[in-house]
């Protein structure tokens, strides 16, 4: 990178870039170095908590969920099918929908207006471009809830009842067969690849469901 002539006697020959020397010289560099910080702490934190918080939700949920269609009997065949109904939907798709469904003008406000449990649509809580998230994390928990459930049922699918009769033959009680028998079986299942957290999560579903702390282009760049 030149340096400019005219600041070339105050710096010598020292490796400062130019642009750096400027906004020394004009005083803006706090302000900009400070921006810029925030800005990244900011993202930071964001993906950290919609990361770690859709997770974990997604995790107990589709467990949960497993659990369920793992007690219908028969139905239990059809009940997968329908929870692999969501698989195919792309992440933009969801997101879409959730912003139609839980923003200030989506469908969920102006049901809150029509029963009278707000003034306005507007008055409904920001749940879409907030601050902390709430509408990426609702797409991702509807997304890899029922994947999740899945790789559930078919961990659960490899001699489970019999160690779950075992158990419960020796006495041990029903809390104590899901915390020592069933969630050790599903436990390995969250960590294949493909699984929440594994992979990177595509970032329109973010920006669909507006991310408030994007990451800003640098001027100098």
């Amino acid at each position: 990178m030149t340096e400019a002539p005219s600041i070339r006697p105050s710096l010598g020959n020292s490796p400062v870039p130019v642009s750096l020397a400027l906004a020394v010289r004009t005083g803006r560099s706090g302000t900009r170095v400070g921006s810029h910080s925030e800005a990244v702490r900011g993202s930071v934190l964001l993906t950290l908590r919609v990361g770690v918080l859709s997770t974990l939700l997604s995790a107990v949920l589709g467990v949960a969920l497993a659990l369920l269609i793992r007690r219908m009997g028969a139905r239990r065949v059809w009940a997968a099918r329908l929870a692999q109904a969501n698989l195919a939907v792309p992440h933009l798709v969801g997101a879409l929908c959730v912003q139609l469904l839980i923003s200030e003008a989506g469908l969920f406000s102006s049901l809150a207006h029509a029963v009278g449990l707000t003034d306005a649509p507007s008055d409904f809580p920001a749940l879409t471009a907030d601050g902390f998230g709430f509408g990426i994390m609702a797409e991702y928990v509807w997304k890899e809830t029922p994947f999740l459930a899945l790789l559930a049922l078919a961990a659960l699918g490899r001699g489970a009842d019999e160690l779950e009769s075992a158990a419960r033959v020796l006495g041990a009680r029903p809390w104590q067969r899901l915390t020592r028998v069933t969630l050790p079986l599903v436990a390995p299942a969250g960590g294949r690849p493909g699984s929440p957290g594994s992979v990177p999560e595509p970032p329109e579903a973010a920006a669909a469901t507006g991310a408030t702390t994007p990451m800003r282009r640098s001027p100098h760049v």
